[in-house]
């Protein structure tokens, strides 16, 4: 099976979202209540990924990876303000936003080519990746991201994350 990796286009909104939606259901499950479901679910991430490629802000790089126009993996960098999601002082200039991929396409090797894809030799960048998700980290870390002490508790899940900065 050959698998592509290249830039989205506006018309990739709905694979991209529904992709994002199956990510999040398989690392999420039940860990979530339903009414996280319903903000969060299939409609709200072709939404999101539709405003995305719409009006990207200027330095943002995304990766898609596809299989018969179906979009199994997606990997998104962007700046990251002064302060990055903990509130606290940002400690690179750019984060990834999202790194996924569908289960059944997950290898190091898809991995590996979204992330250079996106950030190749792009200097610094920083990850918020969720604490139970060894696959990211495990391959963050293979790829020299390293944890910074700083974590987060996300309010709407009550997930724990941890930044890895490389």
């Amino acid at each position: 099976m050959t698998i592509i990796v290249r830039r989205p286009a506006l018309t990739d909104a709905a694979g991209a979202g529904m992709a994002a939606a199956l990510i999040a259901r398989h690392h999420l499950g039940d860990r979530v209540d339903d009414a996280y479901w319903r903000d969060h679910g299939e409609e709200a991430e072709v939404q999101r990924w539709h405003d995305i490629f719409l009006s990207p802000l200027h330095g943002t790089r995304i990766a898609l990876a596809l299989t018969h126009r179906r979009v199994v993996g997606i990997c998104a960098m962007a700046p990251v303000g002064r302060n990055d999601r903990s509130g606290e002082l940002a400690a690179r200039e750019r984060e990834l936003f999202y790194f996924g991929v569908l289960p059944d396409f997950a290898t190091d090797d898809l991995y590996q080519r979204l992330l250079d894809f996106v950030v190749a030799d792009r200097g610094p960048v920083q990850a918020w990746v969720w604490r139970d998700d060894r696959t990211i980290r495990r391959f963050l870390r293979l790829n020299g991201f390293t944890l910074d002490g700083m974590s987060l508790s996300d309010p709407e899940t009550g997930l724990e994350y941890s930044r890895l900065v490389r």
